[in-house]
């Protein structure tokens, strides 16, 4: 599973990349960005109620931040270090699996 993950970021990276060149360039690039892409194929999220139970469920929420995240990344221009994502997912599974 993490294999897979790990193949399909980095061509995300890659189609990342070139958006950004295209972008650079002046040139049209693709209309979904590399999010859209990655997760085009399964939209589905879940979350562990065990790994959240101990938040507030009424933590305070920074909307302005979030909406300046959320243009960014439909912009394509919110920065992903996708070998930090891949390897954190992986430690997070390591440790809910023991």
């Amino acid at each position: 599973m993490i294999d897979g993950l790990r193949a399909k970021l980095t061509q995300v990276d890659v189609a990342s990349q070139k958006t950004a060149k295209a972008a650079a360039a002046g040139t049209s690039a693709a209309s979904t960005g590399p999010l859209e892409q990655l997760f085009a194929e399964s939209a589905t999220v879940e979350v562990s109620s065990a790994r959240y139970s101990g938040q507030k469920a009424d933590a305070p929420i920074d909307r302005s931040k979030v909406d300046r995240i959320r243009e960014a990344i439909r912009n394509n221009s919110y920065p992903i270090d996708f070998q930090k994502l891949a390897d954190r997912m992986i430690e997070v599974d390591f440790a809910s699996a023991h």
